[in-house]
Protein backbone atom coordinates (compact mmCIF):
# COMPACT_ATOMS: atom_id res chain seq x y z
CA UNK A 1 0.00 0.00 0.00
CA UNK A 2 0.87 3.56 -0.58
CA UNK A 3 2.52 5.26 2.65
CA UNK A 4 0.59 8.20 1.79
CA UNK A 5 -2.58 6.04 1.56
CA UNK A 6 -1.98 4.57 4.90
CA UNK A 7 -1.54 7.77 6.13
CA UNK A 8 -4.66 9.45 5.18
CA UNK A 9 -6.51 6.17 6.38
CA UNK A 10 -5.16 6.03 9.74
CA UNK A 11 -5.96 9.69 10.42
CA UNK A 12 -9.45 8.90 8.74
CA UNK A 13 -9.94 5.70 10.97
CA UNK A 14 -9.43 7.13 13.97
CA UNK A 15 -12.11 9.83 13.59
CA UNK A 16 -14.16 7.78 12.54
CA UNK A 17 -15.87 6.54 15.99
CA UNK A 18 -16.55 10.87 16.49
CA UNK A 19 -17.98 11.07 13.20
CA UNK A 20 -20.34 8.27 13.61
CA UNK A 21 -21.69 9.47 17.20
CA UNK A 22 -22.07 13.22 16.24
CA UNK A 23 -24.84 11.47 13.31
CA UNK A 24 -25.89 9.57 15.62
CA UNK A 25 -26.74 12.67 17.82
CA UNK A 26 -27.94 14.37 15.30
CA UNK A 27 -30.27 11.41 13.91
CA UNK A 28 -31.71 11.58 17.53
CA UNK A 29 -32.30 15.11 17.70
CA UNK A 30 -33.91 15.76 14.29
CA UNK A 31 -36.32 12.04 15.51
CA UNK A 32 -37.10 13.95 19.06
CA UNK A 33 -37.96 17.15 17.27
CA UNK A 34 -39.94 15.67 14.75
CA UNK A 35 -41.95 13.66 17.75
CA UNK A 36 -42.37 16.95 19.46
CA UNK A 37 -44.13 18.65 16.51
CA UNK A 38 -46.40 15.65 15.74
CA UNK A 39 -47.30 15.88 19.12
CA UNK A 40 -48.67 19.06 18.90
CA UNK A 41 -49.64 18.71 15.87
CA UNK A 42 -52.75 15.78 16.95
CA UNK A 43 -53.11 18.16 20.31
CA UNK A 44 -54.24 21.11 17.91
CA UNK A 45 -55.83 18.75 16.03
CA UNK A 46 -57.83 17.33 19.04
CA UNK A 47 -58.92 20.94 20.12
CA UNK A 48 -60.47 22.53 16.49
CA UNK A 49 -62.15 19.20 16.25
CA UNK A 50 -63.52 19.90 20.09
CA UNK A 51 -64.23 23.67 18.77
CA UNK A 52 -66.48 22.34 15.61
CA UNK A 53 -68.34 20.35 17.12
CA UNK A 54 -68.84 22.68 19.69
CA UNK A 55 -69.87 24.89 16.88
CA UNK A 56 -72.39 22.61 15.39
CA UNK A 57 -73.49 21.76 18.64
CA UNK A 58 -74.51 25.97 18.34
CA UNK A 59 -75.97 26.53 15.29
CA UNK A 60 -78.13 22.90 15.64
CA UNK A 61 -79.72 24.13 18.74
CA UNK A 62 -81.87 26.92 19.08
CA UNK A 63 -81.04 29.96 21.35
CA UNK A 64 -83.68 30.23 23.34
CA UNK A 65 -84.01 34.29 24.48
CA UNK A 66 -86.60 35.06 27.05
CA UNK A 67 -88.37 38.04 26.33
CA UNK A 68 -89.04 40.96 28.09
CA UNK A 69 -92.43 41.92 28.09
CA UNK A 70 -93.18 45.16 30.29
CA UNK A 71 -96.12 45.02 32.62
CA UNK A 72 -98.94 47.34 32.45
CA UNK A 73 -99.59 49.78 35.02
CA UNK A 74 -103.02 49.17 36.87
CA UNK A 75 -104.18 53.59 36.25
CA UNK A 76 -106.43 54.06 39.63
Amino acid sequence: MDPILAEIYSTVFAAAPYVIGAYLLMWLVLFTYVLIVVGGLKRTERRMAALEEALALQQTVPQTVPQVVPQQQDTP
